[in-house]
């Protein structure tokens, strides 16, 4: 899904565009996650500033083998070995590696923050010529 604002968005130094990926992240690559979700989980204490963590991309695989028959190619398998992950509330965050959106925060373990339990994002490569078609269709 895809949401279309009624107008402009109101640019400045805290709301600016993204590039989407026009390539997928490759395994090993770093990368940003932010939000502003739970910090203290699996007890929820939603901040009041936005958060963000370094993430690797790990491979797929890795993902489908702790998470069996939920993840699909269309997905990305990032995580941290000391446990910075996205957490309650951060769906929908962006998931940023060289200053280009590869990833829609999606979901991972409750609790979160496990080292061995990868967060799963949506891969925007996997679905970029749909987005350019719903966006130029809509006019």
């Amino acid at each position: 899904m895809l949401i279309r604002l009624r107008g402009q968005a109101s640019l400045g130094p805290q709301v600016k565009p993204i590039n989407l990926a026009d390539h997928c992240p490759q395994v090993g690559q770093k990368c940003t996650i932010s939000g502003w979700g739970t910090v203290t989980s699996p007890r929820e204490n939603f901040p009041d500033t936005l958060n963000c963590a370094e993430v690797e991309i790990f491979p797929l695989k890795k993902c489908k083998d702790v998470y069996p028959g939920e993840v699909t190619d269309g997905m990305i398998c990032a995580g941290d070995s000391n446990g910075a992950d996205s957490c309650q509330g951060d769906s929908g965050g962006p998931l940023v590696c060289d200053g280009v959106l590869q990833g829609i925060t999606s979901w991972g373990s409750d609790p979160c923050g496990r080292p061995e339990r990868p967060g799963i994002y949506t891969n925007i490569c996997r679905y970029l010529d749909w987005i350019k078609k719903t966006i130029g269709s809509r006019g």
